[in-house]
């Protein structure tokens, strides 16, 4: 079977523990693969930072800023 490199649609429970099932991609889109591996999987309910740090985060990364 080949493994398939292109981002893709997931149905995951929520890795912060609430149970919730959400959809997430299997890897990063923009190729942040540090900040998938830390913050993909919790519904914003369980973030352990807050939406506007992520996206922050995310912002520094796509422009080459350490996040």
């Amino acid at each position: 079977m080949r493994k398939n490199n292109k981002p893709a649609l997931v149905l995951i429970n929520c890795r912060g523990g609430c149970g919730k099932q959400m959809t997430s991609v299997n890897q990063s889109i923009y190729g942040l693969n540090d900040l998938h591996s830390q913050y993909a999987g919790y519904c914003s309910d369980c973030l352990p930072i807050t939406q506007d740090q992520l996206l922050n985060k995310m912002g520094r990364g796509i422009v080459g800023l350490p996040t």
